[in-house]
């Protein structure tokens, strides 16, 4: 399970502890038969360990235990914090009680446990989500109460090549040399598109600590203005700052085609030619964005500021002679070469100044970065296929 912490966050008038976790799949890091030391690379092509079926980890093996730390206690205050634990454990699977005990002392913390050992009518956890928040009673501390709001994304370029790496064809997915293009493949296989365009970005946004991922950018393929609507909500003492901080990449043909099997399965499908160009072809970087506010007003002006604010270095450009053209290499600018500028997106953000209504501020349930009574915000509906029944709570 992974947890991350943040601190000094906004709630009415009153700053908090705040700390969610996950467990989640490891992937290729987190699996015994990829990790496990092979004699030779030629090895690896008779290697095939997908799908993953040997976690190193096993989160049925102990509880699992961890510390949230407070704000300082506010003097005079000489009572518990309150805590409260959202679950938002995918629908369907069991839901693990959580314990916590408040521990006194010149730092203080409470300590939590998520008990992954005790079945759930029959059946012991596995995929579980945790959001535990604490804060002290009537704590008066002064703090500036901010949210963040990314409202578009703009692709200035989408590096993505020209002419794709490897020419896109259709072979079936066991009698990988017969092209289904023209021709059905057998019973039972599946017609497989190979090579072609790899579109589709991966972007996450931090604010002071809070990751989030920025949707819908698995179609990616060329400039366009995305709308979005991501939230942030943030706390800060005197003498913090407002850091913004974006990291991600442009999908090349590496991450985009060959993930997720066997090296030797990719070689089936592609050959040594095509497997190896398409191993070469890594995600190009989309460029740095990391941007701190100070005080007085952390950003949000006197009382709201909108900003457009594009990334810097990283891949990319324009042909040389063809300025209109977009390039990642030389290879898509013919007889010219690509001139690197970078700054390859503009992230179209709004920081505001909340002010505190009495110190009121209700939350939904299962989202506690809208304040939903404060009519700003409804809570927001689920499909019927997710059982987070969101409701405000206070």
């Amino acid at each position: 399970m992974g947890m991350t912490t943040r601190k000094n966050r906004a709630l009415g008038d009153r700053q908090h502890a705040r700390m969610s976790g996950s467990t989640a799949d490891g992937g290729g890091a987190g699996d015994q038969c990829i990790l496990t030391h092979q004699p030779s690379a030629l090895s690896l092509l008779s290697l095939d360990c997908y799908p993953l079926s040997q976690p190193i980890a096993d989160v049925n093996s102990s509880d699992f235990e961890f510390a949230v730390p407070l704000p300082p206690r506010p003097l005079g205050n000489k009572k518990p914090p309150s805590v409260t634990t959202f679950d938002q454990t995918p629908r369907g699977l069991p839901r693990p009680g959580v314990t916590t005990t408040f521990v006194e002392g010149p730092i203080p913390f409470l300590h939590a446990v998520v008990h992954m050992t005790t079945p759930i009518n029959g059946a012991l956890p596995s995929k579980v989500g945790k959001t535990i928040i604490a804060r002290w009673h009537d704590d008066q501390t002064p703090f500036t109460h901010l949210k963040v709001n990314v409202t578009g994304l703009e692709i200035v370029n989408s590096l993505k090549h020209t002419v794709p790496v490897i020419a896109a064809r259709e072979r079936c997915s066991v009698s990988t040399t017969q092209d289904c293009s023209t021709n059905a493949c057998p019973t039972g296989e599946k017609c497989l598109t190979l090579g072609g365009p790899t579109p589709g970005w991966k972007m996450f946004l931090e604010a002071n600590g809070d990751w989030k991922e920025i949707m819908g950018l698995e179609n990616v393929d060329a400039p366009e203005n995305l709308p979005e609507d991501l939230t942030f909500d943030v706390g800060l003492l005197a003498g913090d700052t407002l850091h913004l901080h974006v990291t991600g990449k442009s999908l090349g043909c590496l991450e985009a085609q060959l993930y997720g099997q066997s090296l030797g399965r990719d070689i089936a499908l592609y050959g040594l030619t095509d497997g190896a160009t398409c191993l070469d072809d890594t995600s190009p970087d989309i460029g740095t964005f990391d941007i701190t506010y100070t005080e007085p007003d952390f950003g949000s002006g006197r009382r709201s500021k909108s900003y457009i604010t594009q990334s810097t270095g990283g891949d990319g450009g324009h042909c040389s002679a063809s300025t209109s053209r977009l390039c990642v290499t030389n290879e898509d600018c013919p007889g010219q070469s690509c001139v690197v500028t970078g700054g390859a997106f503009k992230l179209h953000y709004t920081i505001t100044k909340v002010r505190s209504r009495n110190g009121v501020r209700d939350e939904c349930s299962d989202d506690v970065d809208r304040d939903c009574r404060a009519g700003v915000h409804g809570c927001p509906e689920r499909s019927s296929a997710d059982d987070r029944r969101s409701h405000c709570e206070p």
